[in-house]
Parts: structure tokens; sequence; C-alpha cells
């Protein structure tokens, strides 16, 4: 099973040159794993970032996934993808990039889940838990109760796969998230609020939090 990080974030703005300037202060504050989400970009911009984005997490040995575009992450040669009910199959995926990238898809329901495990994701993305500004078309809210449900579920049926809580998260989530299993957290304006120090600060947390759980 290939080892997947607690935390993630993912990168979110409307200007192609701010999603640089994120994933470069994220890394700066010690987070390995970046997912690069350049849904509205076309595509002559989109090559020019990911390519760019690639370089400055290689300085961080920070590993790197694109949301969706497939074809592109395998010219580039980043880490995988995370990709949405929307976007390409993952079994698709899987013998465009091959076995050694990591793919991961985003789930809300208990038979989103299932297919995604059936299907041979690395890990799911499981939300949103609430509200968030950050993605448009939100699938039903989650909250705290319905990951509890689905994290028991997914002992109860003994499916094995890293989770990963997504779509609003806050710092008071994370503990009662750890308790229910949850593998880490798929993070963005929670830690684009901060400073540099407090970054920092809660990148060490959150690793720290979540280390001992396992998926």
């Amino acid at each position: 099973m290939k080892k997947i990080s607690t935390l993630q974030f993912i990168t979110a703005s409307s200007d192609p040159e701010q999603h640089l300037l994120q994933l470069k202060r994220l890394c700066q504050a010690g987070v390995d794993w970046i997912q690069l989400r350049l849904k509205n970009a076309n595509p002559v911009t989109r090559r020019r970032i990911a390519q760019r984005a690639k370089l400055i997490t290689k300085q961080f040995s920070t590993r790197l996934i694109l949301n969706d575009y497939v074809a592109l992450a395998k010219e580039i040669g980043v880490d995988g993808v995370h990709l949405g009910q929307n976007d390409m199959p993952i079994s698709k995926a899987r013998i465009i990039l091959g076995d050694n990238s990591i793919i991961g898809g985003t789930a809300n329901t208990w038979p989103d889940m299932v297919s995604l495990q059936q299907a041979g994701a690395d890990y799911i993305g499981l939300g949103p838990l609430r509200f968030t500004s950050t993605k448009r078309n939100l699938n039903p809210i989650l909250g705290l109760e319905g990951y509890q449900t689905l994290m028991d579920k997914m002992k109860t049926q003994q499916i094995a796969i890293p989770v990963l809580a997504i779509g609003g998260v806050t710092k008071d989530d994370l503990t009662p998230l750890k308790k229910m299993g949850v593998h880490g957290v798929a993070i963005s304006s929670y830690l684009l609020k901060m400073d540099r120090s407090a970054q920092k600060k809660a990148v060490s947390f959150i690793q720290q939090l979540f280390s001992n759980v396992s998926a």
C-alpha cells in the first residue's frame, strides 16, 4: 500500500499565479503533499503552472498531485491525481498512469466509498464536512455525524483504505475526526487564512495529531 500523507494541502485561487505562491508557502511550512487544483485555467496556463509547481515541490521533496487532468499528470510526471465524481474513472486513470502513481477519488456516500475501493483508488477524499466556498456544486454536507456513520461502516465491513476528510475542516474538527479513525485531512481555506508562523504550527499540529492513525 502506498504511503498516504495525513495532511494534503489543496491550492485555491482564481489567479493561476497564486497557486504557485500558496504551494511554496505551504511547502516552507512543512506540508509534504500538495494537490494543485486548477479547475478554471486554460490548457496552456494549466500546463505552465503545473510544470512550475513540480519544480517548486521537488525542491522541498513534497509530493504533487493534480486535481483531474490525467494526461497532463502523465506528461509532466507528477506523483498522481485526485479525481472528482465527474472526472475520469479510476480504472482508466490507472491504465494511463500505471501502478506506481497515486490516484485518489472523491466520495460523499457509502456506495461512493465502496466503488472507489473496488476500483483500486489509493485513498478516498470524503466530504464535504461542511460548507466551503472553495468548491462549487457541493455534494450534501456530511457533518461529523455523517463521518461517524461512514467510518463505523468501514470498520464493520472491514474495508481498509485511507480516508481524508475534506470540505470546510477547521481546528475544532481535527480531534473528533481522528477519534473516528479518519486517516487525515485535505485542507485549503483553514491554512490559507493564517500567517506564515501560524501555518507552520498548524501543519506540525495536524501531522502529529494524525501520526498514529493507520489506514
